[in-house]
């Protein structure tokens, strides 16, 4: 008696069987089907839960220790909750209870030399109106060299409560003048 066909057929039919019952223990163990449920990019995040639009830019100025030289344009694009991030290029999941805010940048030198700076000193996150507590962040590629005449494209983090609701981003040098942009996620 024969248990298995040396015919093409019988070896696929046996083939197929075997990738059945895989996925099959896969659902039935894990409790996840074989296609992804949740929206992914191409890069394998989860997409953004909210996405808000800001098109927001200052200019500070670029000093050389005595007088200042050109100036910096400083853009905000848009501010993102997300559950998933890529950090040096690993995966990053938030903690159940926890999300990141995730603020994407780009910096303009329009100087003729390259410079380096770091953009977390720009801006700070006020959750609830607390103006005594402002938080920097703490996901963030400083220090950011532009180049000479270019534009440089980065992102900024925080992890914060799931449940914070009223958000708002304080942007400006440490010693100047500050502006609050109020956040309209979760609203």
């Amino acid at each position: 008696m024969r248990l298995v066909s040396r015919s093409p057929k019988g070896l696929l039919f046996i083939f197929l069987l075997i990738i059945g019952v895989i996925l099959a223990a896969r659902f039935l163990f894990t409790g996840e089907s074989s296609t992804q449920t949740d929206s992914t990019s191409e890069d394998g995040i989860v997409e953004a839960k909210e996405i808000q639009s800001l098109d927001r830019e200052f200019i500070f100025p670029l000093n050389d220790g005595e007088k200042d030289v050109s100036e910096v344009k400083f853009f905000i694009d848009d501010v993102e909750l997300r559950e998933e991030i890529v950090v040096q290029g690993q995966k990053a999941v938030a903690v159940p209870g926890r999300i990141f805010l995730i603020v994407t940048l780009k910096v303009s030198n329009d100087f003729e030399q390259a410079i380096t700076m770091n953009t977390r000193d720009y801006v700070r996150l006020i959750i609830d109106g607390n103006q005594e507590e402002k938080l920097a962040p703490d996901i963030h590629n400083d220090p950011v060299e532009i180049q000479a005449i270019s534009t440089k494209q980065t992102r900024l983090g925080f992890a914060i409560d799931d449940n914070d609701k009223s958000l708002a981003l304080q942007v400006g040098e440490i010693d100047g003048e500050k502006e609050v942009i109020e956040l309209n996620l979760r609203k």
